[in-house]
């Protein structure tokens, strides 16, 4: 939770005094304000024994700068009736967070870009080159005699494996960059993808799509597409499952994707997949967009990955028009 705006610095600049009451302090900022009446409510639940802490940062500017604060707190020791509550300035672990955040989306970017430049390559390129090599071959073919022979067998067997190897890049250019999710949206590009790995693998991937928002940004879609895609990926890979459920819900405030398997449990703190990649670029995707990644698993029964994402105000805004 952030805070900022006049009311919160109005907070900060009372000459606080010892007798002071803080809540009727609070209280008083806190009149037409969300963020500060939550606050509020925090201090309250641990001051009614109803919580053992809260935190959560927020902003100040000051005539010289803008800086954040943590905001901690806690009950005091019995026999005390009472809370502490303290501000740490967090301005400069915020400002590497954000720089680091930034370095990661842009290597995202720049993944994605190189994605899309090999899809195109072998789309464009390398399909069309096959194509060729599977005419010339046909042709070839088309000069034996019509009845049996070695060299025509030889010939049918290459054009089985130029047909196979061209479908195999086809699959490999959509994996890398799917058209469906860029023209049709997140839940199209989702359904086809479970219809796909269902197609290639002895899995049944079944796709429920429910109350959704009817504008999701792109950053959003992606982020949620290349976690289904990583998922059932370590699915078909790894969990030696029959059936997977991938879920897809929301509403204004947010988007909810879940993907679960019947497998053989996958616990992502286990010491064999600390060196893994996947799992961790799947959290890095999410936190660029503000959500957050769990897993839920027990062993031989299965696992839940679900991502909560929450859309922006303008997002949410526009979703409520359509």
């Amino acid at each position: 939770m952030t805070l900022g705006g006049p009311e919160f610095a109005a907070i900060n600049a009372q000459d606080l005094r010892v007798g002071d009451d803080y809540l009727a302090i609070y209280e008083k900022a806190a009149a037409g304000d969300r963020d500060l009446a939550g606050a509020l409510q925090g201090i309250r639940a641990v001051y009614a024994g109803r919580a053992k802490c809260f935190e959560m940062e927020h902003g100040y500017r000051s005539e010289a700068d803008g800086r954040c604060f943590q905001m901690s707190v806690i009950p005091m020791a019995a026999p005390a009736n009472g809370v502490v509550i303290s501000h740490e300035d967090v301005t400069e672990t915020q400002r590497h967070k954000h720089a680091i955040m930034e370095l990661s989306g842009r290597l995202v970017n720049a993944q994605e870009q190189e994605r899309s430049r090999i899809a195109r390559e072998l789309h464009d390129d390398i399909s069309q080159q096959l194509a060729v090599v599977a005419i010339g071959l046909q042709l070839l073919k088309s000069e034996f005699p019509r009845e049996s022979s070695e060299e025509g067998d030889r010939i049918q067997d290459l054009l089985k494996r130029t047909h196979s190897l061209s479908i195999d890049i086809q699959r490999l250019s959509h994996r890398l960059h799917s058209s469906k999710l860029a023209l049709l949206g997140i839940e199209a590009a989702l359904r086809g993808l479970c219809n796909e790995i269902s197609e290639q693998s002895q899995i049944e991937v079944e796709f429920q799509c429910g109350k959704f928002p009817a504008v999701v940004d792109s950053n959003t879609s992606l982020s949620l597409f290349r976690v289904a895609q990583e998922s059932l990926h370590n699915i078909v890979k790894h969990a030696h499952a029959r059936r997977v459920q991938v879920s897809l819900f929301g509403d204004n405030n947010g988007i909810v994707l879940r993907v679960s398997d019947d497998g053989i449990g996958f616990d992502p703190d286990a010491p064999e997949h600390n060196g893994g990649l996947g799992m961790i670029s799947m959290k890095e995707r999410i936190n660029l967009v503000g959500g957050v990644l769990c897993v839920f698993f027990k062993p031989s029964i299965g696992t839940t990955i679900e991502t909560r994402v929450p859309l922006s105000h303008e997002t949410a805004a526009l979703s409520a028009v359509h």
